[in-house]
């Protein structure tokens, strides 16, 4: 196994603020290069810095300018990278509704989709959610708390949803995926006792993995 360690960043933090920083690591096919984008939001400051790492380089490169409406944004959960894409899910100040936001790491160019006002109600529960790659995009892992997952698939600047994964078992929190098709989930059942299934999107099957 062999591994880089990262030197050390270029951010900085105003002091006595409460912030979150979020690393997204993956492969630039475009580049032939590998990434880490590191974003740093200061809550209530409307305080955002992003900088990107390059395995050619073996530096961080700050993004300067910031387009203006990631400004008055949080971050709330998840990051993943597709085809050198980086993406989160953040929340807007002002209305309270949630976008997915992306950087392109070659172009640096960010980009944000509005997700469907029917996800934002569950988005604000503190149950288990997370965005994943899926195939050639990204997909949103919606999780329910009557024993589902729904699965947004960012598709043409839109994510549609595309399947729900029921459980015999309550509190499904998504994994991600093992291959395109199979979706590896943890559920309860039985009280506290956790099992991993895997459910394969094509057959519409689960497969229960083993007891955690």
């Amino acid at each position: 196994m062999k591994y880089v360690g990262l030197p050390v960043t270029n951010l900085s933090r105003p002091p006595n603020s409460e912030y979150h920083r979020v690393l997204a690591f993956g492969f630039n096919p475009g580049l032939n290069d590998y990434k880490v984008v590191r974003l740093v939001t200061i809550y209530r400051q409307h305080y955002i810095e992003v900088e990107v790492y390059s395995l050619s380089t073996h530096c961080w490169k700050s993004i300067g300018v910031l387009p203006t409406w990631i400004i008055s944004m949080d971050w709330s959960f998840g990051h993943a990278v597709s085809n050198g894409v980086a993406y989160w899910i953040m929340r807007a100040e002002k209305d309270y509704s949630f976008h997915l936001v992306s950087l392109d790491t070659g172009s640096e160019v960010f980009e944000k989709v509005l997700l469907p006002e029917a996800t934002w109600e569950s988005l604000n529960v503190d149950i288990s959610n997370d965005i994943q790659p899926y195939k050639e995009s990204v997909c949103l892992l919606k999780s329910e708390l009557d024993y589902r997952i729904d699965i947004w698939v960012l598709q043409e600047r839109c994510l549609n949803k595309l399947h729900t994964v029921w459980f015999p078992g309550r509190s499904p929190v998504p994994l991600g995926f093992k291959t395109n098709d199979e979706h590896l989930v943890k559920y309860r059942k039985h009280g506290r006792c956790q099992y991993l299934a895997i459910y394969n999107l094509q057959t519409k099957m689960s497969t229960a993995c083993l007891k955690i």
